[in-house]
């Protein structure tokens, strides 16, 4: 309602039908990570922002999901097992001390 967009207007920027959203808004249906990121995109907020009374960290975090490739990377390193997480992690570190020196 504060963005000025309809049930219906979401719906139709989401790719769902209004009644879903409907649910959505009661609590009658979860939302996936996937689907929370296209809400939140659709009303030009970060995702944050549709949990009201949470914090949002101080601007430390990145939100994958709006850089190119994020939400795949993402998707790909929750179906990871720990140790490949792990070693992705410790990858994504030497990379980023080669950039920065």
């Amino acid at each position: 309602m504060r963005r000025g967009l309809s049930q219906s207007a979401l719906a139709n920027a989401i790719g769902v039908t209004f009644q879903q959203v409907q649910k959505y808004e009661r609590g009658a249906n979860r939302i996936s990570a996937s689907m929370l990121l296209r809400i939140a995109n659709s009303l030009d907020v970060r995702v944050a922002e549709l949990f009201p009374g949470r914090e949002a960290s101080a601007g430390r975090g990145v939100e994958i999901g709006v850089l190119e490739g994020g939400t795949e990377l993402a998707e790909r390193y929750a179906a990871m097992s720990s140790e490949q997480r792990a070693s992705l992690l410790r990858i994504a570190r030497e990379l980023d001390s080669d950039t920065s020196a």
